[in-house]
């Protein structure tokens, strides 16, 4: 039991990371979903067929479940590495596209079908102490989580998929009821597992022939994966210096070696060579650079190395202290290691590289700087044009913005480059929108005396400070502009030609910022960590809109009509498995068995709102602590750690307490929707106050804040289920599958809200649940015990 529950949640995690690189971000949310379809479709299997679970065939039946749960997670990941999964269900191929998403769907469910199977056989049908089995069950799970952690920093993620089949093959030995079997079926099966995980790490047989639906980069001389990114470095190459916005006309002379960096498939950013100032003398050309400009001095930060380029062109500038923080350490190993000599920054002597998120560093450290640049830097290493734009982003929030701009020096500037497009606000407008909100935050009166936008071809950058721009700031801009051929669309004194971002600029209070946002077609809404949603610029109300061409249709308005038609597939494919699987099953039996018992209204509600209730905290749970922690995978695997290890503790003290009074039980369900209630304000508090320390004290504090409430929902299902079967004992299964079917179509649901409406409405509906749980436990438990 420990190792197939070890097996199972190694494998869900490792499939949240592996569906981000391959597909796009918001689709790691979609592991959960599947994981839960998958499990409650393996326990309405053992429920409807007890036969194949008696006490002559258990074992040996949970022995091949644990074999063809390893089988199936060979099989899911070599269709979710070699079969495209669509990028697109809005187009001419979509229903194409639209079955081809379902199958992988299927496919990605099996193993958790069968590994659903066999714990719920062991659970049901073992003649072990049930508080040991389940011990074991929930022990296994938590260590599962974080055996992921460890294993996605150590190897490559489809690694990481294989060891959960290896777990998966060791458990299925040690449920061989013949002991004479196992030498020969250990060896065989052991030897292979052994040398396919092997194999994968050092040659890497099983790797994404197809991310974002495109065939994989080739040329590669460097390809390493962890829990953040897999990167992938092209052969170097001497050729015009690669700029985000610069005049290529003019620089045909100029010439750089250069590597191409590749970042889960669609995200980039270069290396290049650099010795003397000649050799990097093309950065000044870069618009994301135009700060340096205004600031030559003073102290640098860059949110955000990559491959150093910033970091060179801050030093380049002339800053005698330039600081570079940077999340994801493979980057920041190739700088000080293989490429230290090629980048030539780690060993220069105003260069400090730092691997943390910005947030926290900035947070925990007060120094203060000249210029502090963001270019194109999105939390996740993606781009904003594809269906991430779904994903949480903690850099891009009010909230954010204002750390960032407390930590300029007297004068300082505040640098954010995003993609531009002269038809299309998109992105330059809401980031426009974040500045002005962001200021006005901050005690600005006038923010349109406090911003400057450039623009040269397909990127725009946005200066800020929190002092006025003086006269000789607008000078050297002009000067800047001029002599490197930029577009000045924003200064002080220069209003921008789109009338909509006139207004935004112009506006001298929240009321009147989100006034502007009521007028656009697109969602312009400044964002904060309660909705981070930078890149989702698509109002619901406006799908229809940009559908029948009204609002453009391109760059991220395209990714985010994508991203929405895919989540609203998925959801309603979820909706039609879990019907076909669950509960079409479960009606059938119940129809058969239970029906005479005449199931009451409220045990069936109570079970809705059970399932509906947990699966809408937890979405919201692992939302917010992405931000706060810094990366969705820790956030997972935190979040379910801390779920699984509290909410047993729960079910465990709700056999030993006095939770057999119909009282105590209704104040169990207020005492719940409080405490989640008041759980949201904590993580607002601890996101508040505590973001700048580091990641494992970070960690405990997630771990601290929600272990009371796990330990208050784990009481919820012994203790409806202890009354319901008593009442209904046909009708069992039933109520097992509704909480399943809840939880599967709510985790998607829980999704879609947070995105549209906000993260606390996922709270706040949670609460809402678990209140209405106290009438069900007024109807089910009778008169109070006397």
């Amino acid at each position: 039991m420990f190792l197939i529950a070890m097996a199972t949640l190694v494998f869900e995690i490792t499939l949240s990371r592996l569906l981000s690189v391959i597909t796009w971000y918001h689709l790691g949310f979609f592991a959960i979903s599947v994981a839960m379809l998958g499990m409650t479709a393996g326990a309405i299997r053992v429920f409807l067929r007890p036969d194949l679970f008696d006490q002559h065939t258990l074992l040996r039946s949970c022995a091949l479940h644990c074999y063809l749960f390893s089988l199936s997670v060979l099989l899911a990941l070599l269709v979710v590495c070699f079969v495209p999964v669509p990028g697109e269900l809005s187009g001419a191929d979509g229903w194409r596209s639209a079955f081809l998403l379902a199958g992988i769907t299927v496919a990605i469910a099996a193993p958790f079908y069968f590994s659903g199977v066999t714990i719920s056989a062991l659970l049901s049908r073992s003649d072990l102490s049930v508080n040991r089995i389940y011990a074991a069950d929930l022990a296994g799970a938590a260590s599962g989580c974080l055996l992921a952690l460890w294993a996605l920093s150590s190897m490559d993620t489809p690694s990481v998929a294989l060891l959960a089949g290896v777990l998966g093959v060791a458990a299925g030995h040690l449920l061989l009821p013949d002991a004479q079997m196992r030498p020969r079926w250990l060896f065989i099966s052991a030897a292979c597992a052994a040398l396919l995980l092997v194999g994968n790490l050092t040659s890497g047989l099983i790797s994404p022939a197809y991310i974002k639906s495109k065939q994989a980069p080739r040329a590669i001389v460097f390809d390493d994966w962890n829990s953040y990114s897999r990167v992938m470095m092209g052969e170097e190459f001497d050729g015009p210096p690669s700029l985000w916005g610069g005049d290529r006309e003019k620089m045909k002379s100029m010439r750089s070696r250069q590597h191409y960096l590749n970042i889960d498939g669609v995200a980039g950013t270069s290396m290049r060579y650099f010795k003397t100032p000649e050799d990097v003398e093309h950065l000044k050309w870069d618009v994301t650079n135009v700060a340096y400009h205004l600031r030559p001095q003073g102290g640098a930060a860059i949110v955000g190395v990559g491959g150093g380029r910033d970091v060179q062109a801050a030093v380049l500038f002339g800053h005698q202290r330039v600081l570079g923080i940077e999340l994801n350490p493979i980057f920041v190993d190739l700088l000080k290691g293989p490429y230290r000599d090629f980048v030539g920054v780690a060993d220069h002597p105003a260069v400090e590289l730092v691997v943390d998120d910005a947030r926290s560093y900035f947070a925990n450290h007060p120094e203060r700087f000249a210029v502090l640049q963001m270019s194109l830097i999105d939390t996740w290493a993606t781009t904003g044009a594809g269906a991430f734009s779904l994903s949480e982003n903690g850099l891009y929030t009010i909230e954010a913005w204002r750390l960032l701009l407390s930590r300029l020096a007297g004068g300082g500037l505040l640098t954010v480059s995003r993609w531009y497009d002269a038809e299309n606000a998109s992105e330059t407008g809401r980031a426009l929108s974040l500045a002005v909100a962001s200021l006005l935050h901050s005690g600005v009166d006038k923010p349109s005396q406090h911003l400057a936008m450039v623009s040269h071809g397909k990127v725009a950058t946005l200066l800020l400070s929190l002092q006025p721009l003086s006269q000789q700031d607008i000078s050297n801009l002009d000067a800047a502009v001029q002599q490197y051929g930029h577009q000045l669309l924003l200064a002080p004194g220069k209003e921008p030609t789109d009338l909509l971002l006139q207004k935004m600029v112009a506006a001298e209070s929240m009321a009147d910022l989100l006034s502007i946002n009521e007028q656009s077609a697109l969602n312009l809404s400044p964002p904060t960590d309660q909705s981070p949603y930078f890149f989702n610029m698509l109002k619901l109300a406006g799908v229809w809109e940009v559908l029948s061409g009204g609002v453009t249709n391109a760059g991220v308005v395209k990714g985010n009509i994508n991203a929405t038609v895919t989540l609203v597939f998925l959801i309603a494919l979820l909706t039609v498995l879990t019907v076909l699987g669950v509960l079409l099953p479960l009606l059938m039996l119940y129809r058969r068995e239970a029906g005479s018992s005449g199931a009451s209204l409220a045990a069936i509600l109570f079970f809705c709102f059970i399932g509906a209730g947990f699966m809408t905290v937890e979405i919201a749970l692992l939302q917010r602590l992405s931000v706060f922690l810094g990366h969705p995978t820790y956030a997972l695997g935190i979040l379910l750690f801390s779920i699984i290890a509290s909410t047993g503790l729960g079910s465990f003290v709700s056999d030993r307490l006095f939770f057999q009074r119909r009282d105590v039980l209704m104040g169990l369900s207020l005492l719940t929707a409080i405490s989640v209630l008041l759980l949201q304000e904590l993580v607002s508090y601890l996101m508040l106050n505590y973001s700048g320390e580091r990641v494992m004290v970070r960690i405990f504090l997630s771990v601290a804040a929600i272990f009371p409430l796990g330990i208050l929902l784990g009481c919820f299902f012994p203790a409806g289920m202890r009354q319901a079967r008593a009442l209904y004992p046909s009708a069992a299964p039933w109520f097992w599958g509704l909480n399943g079917i809840f939880g599967v179509l709510f985790s998607s649901l829980a999704v879609f809200i947070s995105i549209y409406v906000s993260i606390s409405t996922n709270f706040y509906l949670g609460a809402l649940f678990y209140s209405l749980t106290a009438f069900c436990f007024y109807r089910i438990y009778g008169e109070p015990t006397q």
